[in-house]
C-alpha cells in the first residue's frame, strides 16, 4: 500500500530561517520567524518545499508530512518554548 502524505502548512506568516535534514535527531526541521519575538518549528518533515530566506504566507504549504506519522510542533517566544494550547484556535 502507498505511503499517504499530507501538507504542513505555516501557522502563521513569516520568514523561513532555519532549514536542516537532520537537526538533534528529529529529522527534517523547519524554522519560521514571525517577526515578533514569535518562531514556529516543525520537524519530522518530509518534501520540504521552502528555504531560509522564503516569505510563506499563514495556510500555505511548507512541506509534506505521512500520513501515519505526527510531527513535531513548537511556538517560541525567543528561545523559550510556548504550550500551543493558547496560541491556537481551538
Amino acid at each position: 500500500r502507498p505511503q499517504r502524505s499530507r501538507d504542513v502548512k505555516a501557522s502563521r506568516s513569516g520568514t523561513v530561517v532555519f532549514r536542516n535534514k537532520d537537526f538533534l535527531d528529529m529529522g527534517t526541521t523547519v524554522i519560521i520567524d514571525h517577526n515578533d519575538g514569535f518562531m514556529t518549528v516543525y520537524a519530522g518533515l518530509m518534501d520540504v518545499s521552502v528555504k531560509p530566506g522564503d516569505a510563506v504566507e499563514r495556510g500555505s504549504a511548507i512541506a509534506q508530512a505521512r500520513s501515519d506519522d505526527a510531527i513535531r510542533f513548537q511556538i517560541r517566544k525567543g528561545a523559550v518554548s510556548q504550550n500551543p494550547y493558547f496560541y491556537l484556535s481551538q
